[in-house]
């Protein structure tokens, strides 16, 4: 389908068109490369701008097709406050391109996807590809989309304490669910490492951990663990009048911080008062987790802090067993003070086993539990 426009068309949507397209390019894209009066001005698997027979023309390659015949000379555009000099061809391009929108109304994407599909949401959320097309999107919150796991997954996949998401969404919005000791009711509200996720109508408080095999884990918590958390520092800086503040993993600004603490310190928060209990220097010798990579849930105490110049800061691990690996720093999360953690951790406490050893470990479970049937 053609469309040809002529000159008091486009002069008359282009006061429209400057306005809508102020401050972004809906189809060109860079700066212009000059201006060539006949052939190829741009081309791209979207659009093509020619100049031929003294017309300009804009052909559009997705659905339609549009002709523009707009003369490459010099326009009279006293209504818009140009002169007669001002107006260049790579002008009218632009004017062409958002007459092409206005008058078809094509969709352009603004602002941030609203949906998830099942198959593009992480793998640490263990969901099953027949469950549907789509995964819930997480809030704009305290973790990254990535990094987290949304309130609807928990309650309704990992406790199981409700079969849909309307059940998910009635016991949210009754406000049994706290995180971190304050009530959320938003169903994709995002809870990530070391969040304390609270359930006061039957007492139960869960810490949101890692597996040794980097999935998201529930892990109970008892006596008064649940009362704290760990976060990591991710920054010191100065504020307004020389105000000392620190950045924590978790997106939280606490101001006038000891001066002792520093970068990927790791400090016990009190969920109460909001302030700092303690501090976990980053230091060789502590026992430390790993949050990212391929050794995602591995626990192990810190040997070695390697810099690198113009590659990513390293550092070397042993577990348990002896078993040395390496990983980047920033995906280093310290949880102790010396080889003893202060939170409780989950099954296997962080220790990767091999392919025998973790057969071996679950004939022996399937033996025990033989016995006690």
């Amino acid at each position: 389908m053609t469309r040809v426009f002529d000159n008091s068309t486009c002069v008359k949507y282009m006061h429209a068109c400057l306005v809508s397209c102020r401050g972004r390019n809906i189809f060109l894209r860079g700066e212009a490369r000059g201006f060539r009066p006949e052939g190829l001005l741009r081309h791209s698997c979207d659009y093509s701008i020619m100049a031929t027979g003294g017309l300009l023309q804009f052909v559009s390659r997705r659905e339609l097709e549009y002709s523009f015949s707009l003369p490459l000379g010099v326009m009279q555009m006293n209504s818009l406050g140009f002169s007669k000099a001002v107006a260049s061809p790579y002008f009218l391009v632009l004017c062409c391109c958002a007459v092409a929108c206005l008058r078809d109304k094509l969709v352009v994407a603004r602002g941030l996807k609203k949906h998830l599909k099942r198959l593009n949401a992480p793998k640490n959320w263990m969901l099953d590809k027949l469950g549907g097309a789509f995964a819930p999107k997480p809030s704009s919150g305290p973790h990254k989309s990535r990094d987290c796991l949304p309130l609807i997954l928990i309650l309704r996949n990992k406790l199981k304490y409700a079969l849909t998401y309307r059940e998910v969404q009635s016991i949210l919005m009754q406000r049994h669910v706290l995180v971190d000791g304050k009530v959320r009711t938003d169903k994709t509200y995002p809870a990530g490492f070391m969040d304390v996720v609270s359930i006061p109508k039957t007492n139960e408080h869960f810490r949101v951990l890692y597996d040794i095999k980097g999935r998201f884990c529930l892990h109970s918590l008892r006596d008064e663990e649940f009362k704290f958390k760990l976060c990591k520092v991710r920054s010191v800086q100065f504020g307004h009048s020389g105000i000392p503040y620190i950045n924590t993993y978790d997106g939280r600004t606490i101001r006038y911080p000891d001066p002792l603490i520093k970068a990927n310190d790791t400090i016990e928060l009190d969920l109460e008062s909001n302030k700092i209990a303690d501090v976990i220097k980053f230091e060789v010798g502590n026992i430390v987790m790993v949050t990212g990579g391929r050794n995602t849930g591995r626990v192990g105490i810190l040997q070695k802090r390697e810099k690198r110049r113009g590659s990513f800061e390293t550092v070397d691990i042993r577990d348990k067993h002896g078993q040395e690996f390496a990983t980047r720093l920033s995906n280093v999360f310290t949880i102790g003070r010396g080889p003893v953690p202060w939170v409780s951790l989950p099954k296997r406490r962080g220790i990767k086993l091999n392919i025998i050893e973790e057969a071996r470990t679950r004939e022996y479970e399937k033996t025990a539990f033989l016995k006690r049937i």
